[in-house]
């Protein structure tokens, strides 16, 4: 069982899916969930003491937005953003992988280096 999981996760890394539809969705749901906190006072009172306790400027990562900055975030971020991002920040390059318990380690060494020598390739 170890093993096609191990083959899924491989997949996933090195063929990620970004359904465009899919992707709307999210966006739409976020975009729902951003414009809902506007006037809620626990949202805007984290929002404030976030701002207050880590004084970034814009453009800096760490920054926090107000809330009608995240829904024209939200309203401007793109699929393609979406894949940049993915690239930039995740994939198959430079990952680890440990496993304990109950398993043929030579299996597994053996569909892991497959699996690396796989992701080289592309």
């Amino acid at each position: 069982m170890l093993i096609p999981a191990l083959r899924l996760v491989a997949e996933a890394l090195r063929e990620p899916s970004f359904p465009r539809a899919e992707f709307e969705e999210m966006k739409r749901s976020a975009l729902t969930g951003a414009e809902s906190q506007r006037n809620e006072p626990a949202s805007l009172a984290r929002v404030r003491l976030e701002r207050h306790l880590h004084d970034y400027e814009p453009g800096h990562p760490n920054y926090t937005p107000t809330i009608e900055e995240q829904i024209d975030r939200i309203r401007k971020v793109t699929l393609e953003d979406a894949q940049a991002c993915y690239r930039e920040l995740f994939g198959a390059t430079g990952a680890e992988f440990v496993a304990v318990g109950d398993f043929d380690a030579g299996a597994v060494a053996k569909a892991t280096l497959h699996e690396v020598t796989e992701a080289m390739q592309i």
